[in-house]
């Protein structure tokens, strides 16, 4: 039950991040991220987080 908890949190978390990325962060350590960039590792990341969340719930 616990493992679950943490792989669930885990999923918003990327959720969260990828959020982050996509629409606030479009500088990182002083370097600007090209729009494309931010919207396909924004968007892996978004994906990534579903899926583990919607696998913690299917098994």
């Amino acid at each position: 039950m616990l493992f679950f908890i943490k792989k669930y949190y885990l999923g918003l978390l990327f959720i969260i991040f990828s959020i982050d990325i996509i629409f606030f962060n479009w500088k990182l350590y002083g370097f600007f991220i090209p729009t494309f960039v931010r919207y396909i590792s924004g968007g892996a990341l978004f994906l990534l987080g579903i899926y583990i969340i919607k696998y913690e719930f299917d098994s």
